[in-house]
């Protein structure tokens, strides 16, 4: 039994090495990033529809998703071959350029990674520039904090022994999650918007309670900017004596 389970991982490893070859790899590299971005979206809307009835699966969301993965495809694939040329190093004798290239790639790709998803997404999703700069501005210091949370110890152990063609791969093998975050990040509802769902899931699971009392609210009411109806409806202690007593 166990020895043809070796026999079916060598013939697997017979079969996937070429694809890890020559130009091969960087189309490898480039569909694999694809893919696993899309998993992670489709991850993600596996939650939401969970968690938010009535909610429909959105393949085009998950297109978009795809797409942008594969064109960090060959960005990635030449980055780690330019690393690898510019510091060289293996195992724990070169551990000093490791960590210089782990440094690197968390100063300049990852920045770089995080403004290409924000403004490729938004393209493809009809977004305005301005728009997508300003979600970008809203996001991406919470973006790069998670990042370095993640990313520099998955990368040292990847520049310490990854061998250089498994790089990618390696990287994609982890980012389910990383991707199912990004999609988080990217489609998370507002909050007045998720109160606004929640009202009316409410409503709806009560079969209308409270009726009695109050006439059901107009939804686009419960759409106000919680931070400016705050200060709208602020009143100074004194205000609010005068108020009280008539005066």
């Amino acid at each position: 039994m166990a020895s043809g389970g070796w026999r079916w991982l060598r013939g697997l490893r017979a079969v996937g090495q070429p694809l890890f070859q020559g130009r091969a790899l960087l189309v490898t590299n480039t569909l694999g990033c694809g893919t696993l971005m899309a998993a992670g979206d489709g991850v993600r809307q596996s939650w939401e529809l969970r968690a938010r009835p009535g909610q429909k699966f959105d393949p085009r969301r998950s297109a978009s998703m795809f797409a942008v993965g594969c064109s960090m495809g060959p960005f990635l694939h030449y980055w780690y071959l330019w690393l690898d040329h510019l510091l060289p190093a293996s195992g724990l004798s070169g551990l000093r350029n490791v960590l210089r290239k782990v440094l690197i790639d968390q100063l300049v790709a990852s920045p770089l990674l995080g403004i290409w998803y924000f403004l490729g997404i938004g393209c493809l999703e009809g977004q305005t520039l301005d728009e997508s700069c300003q979600e970008l501005r809203d996001k991406f210091w919470e973006f790069y904090k998670a990042d370095w949370c993640v990313w520099p110890a998955a990368q040292l152990v990847n520049f310490l022994f990854v061998p250089t063609q498994f790089r990618v791969t390696y990287i994609n093998g982890l980012t389910l999650g990383w991707d199912t975050y990004l999609s988080y990040l990217k489609y998370r509802l507002h909050s007045r918007v998720r109160s606004s769902w929640a009202y009316d899931n409410l409503q709806t699971t009560a079969g209308g309670w409270g009726a009695g009392h109050r006439q059901r609210e107009d939804p686009a009411r419960l759409l106000f900017d919680v931070t400016s109806a705050r200060s709208l409806l602020h009143l100074s202690p004194k205000t609010e004596f005068n108020h009280q007593t008539g005066g």
